[in-house]
């Protein structure tokens, strides 16, 4: 008797293989024991007048395949098969429950300050995102059924991470009337902000929940030559001063210049998909 079940936790999607070797991998018979855990969910994948459908049973699950307690059992066997004779399935594990953890460290890049647009400082960024599987239809929509490391996974997730931080960083002090020189008074509201654009963007284009993210250091390169040529002229990028600066420039010191996190992340949004049209 085969026993299909996943014990794999170094994968987000793997393909379950019998013990009675490859050739037996998608010939699954009735009376098999099949061995959902929780936090897991095994796909079904079978064909069936030309055509190609995938059922899936959620964990917790343990019972032996039979066609009065699995429904789908009934519809992947047919009139074909009878009692032991075996039907044609790959038999796929995807792990809903395993929280995967992305370190990301964005090395220096320029960030301009908005008053004084002739000044960059370079800026670099770490930190922490936590994520699992949401939606496992939509999972499977993106990535197929196929062998999935969770380090492949990460590396992919990096990619896109350390490309929206940088995107966001650059665009927090125009957006924010924020100096770059004091992002890292500000990680609290960076964190933030990261969290709502990732949320939007991982969900959408890798079908994953992010349960938190969390900036540990941004730091500012004060070596460089643009942060000394600040210094010199006099023009000390403080908070307070940034702010009167711009409320003078606006005319208007009822305007609120520091908008809130929220808005902020949705302008840098909004700017993205722009971008994506």
């Amino acid at each position: 008797m085969d026993i299909i079940r996943c014990d794999d936790t170094s994968s987000i999607i793997s393909k379950w293989h019998s013990d009675k070797g490859p050739k037996q991998d998608n010939a699954i018979k009735l009376g098999s024991s099949l061995r959902v855990k929780t936090g897991q969910v095994a796909v079904f994948l079978y064909k069936k007048d030309n055509d190609t459908y995938q059922d899936i049973i959620e964990g917790p699950f343990d019972q032996i395949l039979e066609t009065k307690n699995i429904p789908i059992i009934s519809n992947i066997i047919g009139l074909a098969y009878h009692g032991g004779s075996p039907f044609q399935a790959e038999v796929y594990f995807i792990n809903t429950l395993k929280l995967i953890q992305v370190r990301f460290g964005v090395p220096f890049f320029d960030v301009y300050d908005n008053t004084y647009k002739e000044f960059s400082v370079p800026v670099a960024v770490r930190g922490t995102i936590n994520l699992h599987v949401k939606d496992v239809n939509e999972f499977i929509q993106i990535f197929g059924l196929r062998d999935l490391s969770i380090e492949d996974f990460q590396k992919m997730i990096l990619s896109k991470v350390t490309r929206y931080v940088k995107y966001t960083i650059t665009n927090i002090p125009e957006t924010g009337n924020l100096s770059p020189l004091k992002l890292e008074t500000k990680i609290s509201d960076v964190s933030d902000i990261l969290e709502i654009i990732l949320k939007e963007k991982l969900s959408t284009e890798f079908g994953v929940e992010v349960t938190s993210l969390d900036v540990d250091g941004i730091e500012v390169d004060k070596k460089s030559d643009d942060y000394n040529e600040l210094i010199k002229v006099g023009k000390k990028l403080t908070l307070s001063s940034i702010l009167h600066k711009v409320r003078i420039k606006k005319a208007n010191d009822t305007i609120e210049v520091v908008k809130s996190v929220t808005d902020i992340a949705m302008e840098i949004l909004e700017k993205l998909k722009q971008l994506v049209k």
